[in-house]
């Protein structure tokens, strides 16, 4: 499969004119190379699942400028994207964990076969989401945003781990909050976790700035 990593979107733009009977005088089409920082940010900001609290606007900070050039501190915590209102621990939220080793399909929007939460047999007790952590890379210009969260095999037995998948929380122009498979990765060799053992899952988001921050 292809690896895929964080750009911008292709951008073009046209430009077309016409006269007073409707006919077309000039028409304009060209390749645009013009996305600015608030583009990048928000780009990062709603891919990475983190938010845009730096005080300052430019390069290595997240915050936004708005069209009158205040800074905007992005600051809705970034958890709320990563789990489920209903709480932390819950099975639904931010990071899950499943058995299917099915192969990934681009068409997916949820685990194959998802592990609940509880401490019952083929179950693992879902802990919080750790706080993420930012760092950006002054060398490279480079953002990266880790998320963790941890998972108690309570079970009495081991539970073998096939694929984990990354969930965003919001809602998303519908004005309702809704759940949404983002990432699924089916693990290259399935993990074990043996009945008394933690298993803490990490998804690492970077995004390259290097071709506007050089």
């Amino acid at each position: 499969m292809k690896e895929n990593g964080f750009k911008m979107p292709d951008l073009h733009i046209g430009l077309t004119t016409f006269n007073n009977d409707g006919e077309k005088t000039s028409d304009l089409y060209e390749e645009g190379h013009s996305w600015v920082r608030n583009g990048w940010n928000l780009q990062f900001i709603f891919m990475g699942f983190c938010n845009g609290a730096d005080a300052l606007f430019g390069a290595g900070q997240l915050s936004l400028r708005n069209d009158v050039g205040q800074i905007i501190r992005y600051a809705k915590p970034s958890s709320l994207y990563m789990d489920s209102s209903s709480g932390y621990s819950s099975a639904i939220g931010g990071i899950r964990v499943g058995t299917g080793g099915e192969p990934f399909d681009i068409e997916q929007y949820d685990l194959v076969a998802r592990i609940p939460n509880g401490v019952s047999v083929d179950q693992l007790n879902h802990g919080g989401v750790i706080d993420p952590s930012y760092k950006y890379n002054d060398t490279e210009k480079v953002w990266t945003i880790t998320h963790s969260k941890e998972f108690s095999n309570l079970s009495g037995a081991s539970i073998s781990i096939a694929e984990i998948g990354l969930f965003w929380n919001g809602e998303m122009m519908v004005g309702t909050q809704y759940r949404y498979m983002t990432a699924r990765d089916v693990l290259s060799s399935p993990v074990t976790v043996a009945n008394g053992e933690i298993l803490r899952v990490s998804y690492e988001i970077s995004m390259d700035y290097s071709s506007i921050d050089s």
